[in-house]
Formats: C-alpha cells, structure tokens, sequence
C-alpha cells in the first residue's frame, strides 16, 4: 500500500488537484472531486499513519471551498460530502474557516437539489460531536 500512496502524493493527487480547478471543464471537476472525496471520505488526508498524504488536507479544504459557487449538481453534492468530512475531522482550521462552511451547508440544507439538501444535512451528526464545532455554529441558529 505504501508505494501506491506515495505515487499517489507524488504523480496522482496533484493533477487532480489541478482538474478541480473550477476553470476546468465540468467533467474534470466533477472526476476530481469524486477522485478527492475517494481519499478524504477514507480518512487518508488526516490518518498519520499515511503522513506523505497529511500535506494534502488543507488543499483538499480549498478545493472544497472553489468548488461551493460551481452550478452543477454532481460536483455541489460531493462538496457537501466533503464539508461534511472535514467537520467531522475537525479540521476546518480556525474559526472562521469552519463558519463559512457550516454557513454553506445551512444554506446548502435549503438548496433546490433534494440530494443536495440531504447530503448539506448530514453535517449535523459530526457538528455534535464537537464543542468547539457547536460553539462555532450556536450564534448561527435562532
């Protein structure tokens, strides 16, 4: 496993982290960020026992981030998929960080897209399981 990881941080990740890019056409969007959500869904990003792959998980992030404006639907349903990820890992950074993307998703939960709605809902579940997520999101809510 640890020389197809490593091909991984060196050859694979950074190009599709170049196909993410939201310039690209909208089937290269959406192969890189199923390809991207492949790892981070699994924990590699954020598991120290892969560290040639840790490096990737603020990129990941970012990824996550330019792509939340795109307009199509396959791409925003696995952004929230990965949103709802780096909650769940706590590793959104800091504060503000982690509020534009609660505030993404509570606008999300509302999007037109039933898949969409339903898959921006799942943050709920890992928002939970961390206080300081919870303290993030308390000024958000009514």
């Amino acid at each position: 496993a640890l020389p197809f990881l490593a091909w991984c941080s060196e050859k694979l990740l950074p190009r599709v982290f170049e196909y993410a890019d939201p310039r690209h056409p909208v089937h290269s969007r959406q192969n890189a960020i199923e390809i991207l959500n492949h790892f981070a869904l699994n924990w590699l990003f954020n598991n120290e026992r892969f560290p040639m792959l840790i490096g990737f998980s603020q990129r990941y992030v970012q990824v996550c981030g330019s792509l939340s404006t795109d307009s199509d639907r396959i791409v925003l349903l696995n952004v929230c998929k990965g949103f709802v990820t780096v909650i769940g890992w706590d590793m959104a950074g800091d504060d503000e960080t982690c509020s534009a993307i609660l505030r993404y998703m509570l606008k999300s939960s509302a999007h037109e897209e039933y898949t969409i709605r339903q898959e921006a809902l799942e943050v709920w579940t890992p928002c939970l399981s961390s206080a300081r997520v919870t303290m993030v999101l308390q000024p958000m809510l009514p």
